[in-house]
């Protein structure tokens, strides 16, 4: 839910830099932007979802990335900063296109950054897991008994 929250934020976000005013663009923005997100944010929490599998079937995998809580962390700082920088000056991209007859320009977002940025910090928020022994007091102190993670190893 977490990793859905965020990718949201993320995605009006960058909405808000489209909006140009008028009615049209403010029911776009207040209807059609947030559920074009949602589906948008399915599908990128679905993609890491796989791609993070083997973290969270196999045991080793997700024993290492449990051990380096920073990982994720490290993560989620690269993804944001990539995030920002596809807003700064220097990488934003100007675009041209013809509509109604007129060339148009128009500024956008850095693609590789806004794009990476988006699936690091999705990824990272999403396989963000409390250390191995945070997680065993958590267990034991709930009553669950798993031996996969009660067990010391």
């Amino acid at each position: 839910m977490a990793a859905f929250v965020t990718t949201f934020l993320v995605s009006m976000t960058y909405s808000l830099f489209n909006y140009e005013g008028g009615f049209a663009e403010f029911v776009g923005f207040t209807i059609f932007q947030p559920i074009f997100a949602i589906i948008f944010e399915a599908l990128t929490v679905l993609g890491n979802l796989i791609i993070g599998l083997p973290i969270r079937r196999n045991m080793r995998i997700n024993n290492w990335w449990t051990a380096r809580i920073y990982l994720p962390i490290i993560l989620f700082i690269v993804g944001v900063s990539f995030i920002i920088l596809s807003l700064c000056d220097p990488f934003i991209e100007v675009i041209t296109y013809r509509m109604e007859g007129v060339d148009r320009t128009d500024t956008v977002p850095n693609e590789f950054f806004s794009i990476t940025g988006w699936f690091l910090t999705n990824f990272a928020v999403l396989h963000t897991y409390p250390p191995r022994l945070i997680m065993v007091f958590m267990f034991k102190l709930l009553g669950v008994e798993d031996k996969e993670w009660s067990a010391e190893k």
